[in-house]
């Protein structure tokens, strides 16, 4: 597992980022003045801490493409999110994924269906907003872009942090795959600009020497409800493809 060389240049940041959160004192905004909202509701990889208010649907549609030694995938993904309190959210997604490599024939098929329950044990953003959640990973038996092995459900226990600082937002989270002993750590901010939203993502998966570490940088555009976003997933390792971009819209209802 090459996780030394994520260490030093990596974690070691999203551990100081995790211990501000932490330990910065929770006075900063005075009783009288009102909680900070959410800059944005969907990173383009990290997931967001904050979670759907009761009766509040949030569906999201994302393309992902990219060209790796010869291969041109396009993955299109979609996820649907509704609040059943004001702590506790319930989503689901699937994808459908198309790879075509160079004299072959293209290979298409839809993705593992998720489902996913989360629970915001707090949701002040001034202070702290902490959500953990459990996500259940079912594959696509019949389809061609199943990311689980030997097509076995998967359980994965997560928690998010995120908080307010000066401006912008932080949020970190990890999650781990109880099947397949698969660690994903994200660090992600956000910084507003009238309605625009400029995003930095750093996302890693760690699984024996398959280790998947990217960068993000993405610029959203938000307005009452609506978001539209483009990012450019950049690829640390050589597990994952050097350049991925994706293009996502989110409307709330």
């Amino acid at each position: 597992m090459h996780f030394t060389r994520f260490l030093i240049p990596h974690l070691i940041p999203m551990l100081y980022v995790f211990s501000t959160l932490l330990l910065t004192p929770f006075s900063r905004a005075k009783d009288s003045e009102p909680e900070e909202e959410e800059l944005i509701q969907e990173f383009f990889v990290a997931e967001t801490a904050v979670v759907q208010e009761k009766g509040e649907m949030q569906l999201t549609l994302g393309v992902k493409h990219d060209k790796e030694a010869g291969t041109k995938s396009w993955e299109t993904a979609l996820t649907f999110e509704f609040g059943i309190t004001d702590h506790l959210q319930v989503a689901a997604s699937t994808s459908y994924l198309s790879q075509k490599s160079s004299g072959s024939e293209k290979v298409s098929g839809l993705g593992d269906i998720s489902l996913e329950i989360a629970y915001g044990i707090l949701t002040d953003m001034d202070k702290l907003v902490l959500t953990m959640g459990m996500e259940a990973v079912f594959p696509e038996e019949n389809g061609s872009g199943s990311e689980t092995e030997e097509n076995e459900e998967e359980w994965e226990p997560f928690a998010i942090i995120a908080r307010q600082m000066g401006a912008g937002q932080v949020h970190f989270g990890a999650g781990m795959s109880l099947e397949e002993k698969e660690l994903e750590v994200h660090l992600a901010g956000v910084y507003p600009w009238k309605n625009w939203r400029g995003t930095l993502e750093f996302n890693g998966s760690f699984q024996d020497e398959n280790d998947e570490i990217t960068i993000t940088p993405g610029l959203t555009w938000v307005s009452s409800g609506v978001e539209v976003g483009a990012g450019l997933s950049l690829g640390q390792t050589s597990h994952v493809p050097d350049n991925r971009i994706i293009v996502q819209l989110t409307l709330e209802f």
